[in-house]
């Protein structure tokens, strides 16, 4: 879990601060478009974290990554808002565009990034 504040001191940070801090955590695979879509909209409130996992096939590494979050596995996918009956289970995060989180059930995952 991570928790953003506004700003309203307006005394910024950069990205390569907060990645070194990240770091010194060992959260080392966050997975960043997620986080920066926190950052974009800072809630003051605790918020899952995704983190990066592999995603395999055949036995080979894919380009894609899937996220791991509260638990559960999600394929990050760009999409449209879905309908309801579709969009069940679906976590979305917003950011520059909105980035939405299909669940996958856990045989998928071959092995973490």
């Amino acid at each position: 879990m991570v928790t953003v504040y506004p700003d309203v001191y307006k005394q910024g940070s950069s990205l390569g601060q907060l990645e070194e801090e990240l770091q010194d955590r060992g959260w080392d695979k966050v997975y960043w478009p997620a986080l920066l879509g926190i950052l974009e909209e800072p809630a003051g409130s605790a918020q899952l974290l995704p983190t990066e996992l592999a995603v395999h096939l055949n036995g080979s590494r894919l380009e894609i990554a899937a996220v791991e979050a509260g638990g559960h596995s999600y394929m990050p996918i760009e999409a449209p808002p879905l309908p309801a009956r579709a969009a069940e289970g679906v976590r979305r995060y917003n950011g520059e565009k909105s980035i939405f989180f299909a669940p996958l059930p856990p045989p998928i995952w071959n092995s973490r990034a």
